[in-house]
């Protein structure tokens, strides 16, 4: 897709060259809206109007093709919807065959995933690994990491990674200061209940 000040088109022949990670699935085919008015998408969040506004900046940071970028960190009770609404982040941004992770294991897993994806979700964390936090805040602004090759005594790989990370949890996994200091903390309502109309 080409996107110019006038607009945007397919082009189906681009003269550069992309990178394709099996796990991706295709972009978002995009549909004229008419006025294009932002404002619609708060229909669609279980939020205060500050909370949204938070979930907002960071989706249009998420947008820029270049960081440093800040971390979206989702809290919500059981049963909010915080889950579906991290997939529909996801699917805007980078549209994924896994759209949510667990728990991330180590800071080899966690720039595995980030240099094969737009951006990186977590979902339902209870914690964060040993040196996660710090993790986090390095690929938000951008780092490199070196490690021996697999089956190989002598050989480093490196990982370089710069992407938008998405957290989300009930009780708030994100409390280091320098964490604290790249994320947007936003925290979800309560839905309806289906059939009821009623608020839970």
């Amino acid at each position: 897709m080409k996107i110019t000040p006038d607009g945007y088109e397919i082009v189906r022949q681009p003269k550069m060259k992309f990178v394709y990670d099996p796990g991706m699935n295709p972009l978002l085919r995009p549909v004229s809206c008419g006025d294009g008015d932002i404002s619609r998408l708060e229909q669609f969040v279980s939020a205060d109007h500050e909370n949204y506004l938070r979930t907002l900046a960071w989706l249009i940071s998420a947008m820029c093709p270049f960081g440093p970028y800040p971390i979206l960190a989702l809290t919500a009770s059981r049963g909010s919807g915080k889950s579906t609404f991290a997939r529909v982040l996801r699917s805007i941004i980078d549209p994924n065959k896994t759209d949510l992770e667990s728990d991330p294991r180590d800071e080899r897993d966690i720039m595995i995933a980030a240099q094969s994806s737009l951006m990186l979700a977590y979902d339902n964390l209870t914690y964060l690994p040993e040196g996660g936090s710090d993790m986090f805040c390095r690929i938000a602004t951008g780092c490199g990491f070196k490690t021996r090759k697999l089956w190989a005594n002598g050989e480093l790989t490196t990982f370089n990674a710069c992407c938008p990370i998405l957290l989300t949890s009930i009780g708030g996994v994100v409390n280091r200061a320098d964490l604290l200091s790249r994320s947007f903390q936003a925290k979800l309502g309560v839905v309806a209940s289906v059939g009821t109309g009623q608020t839970v």
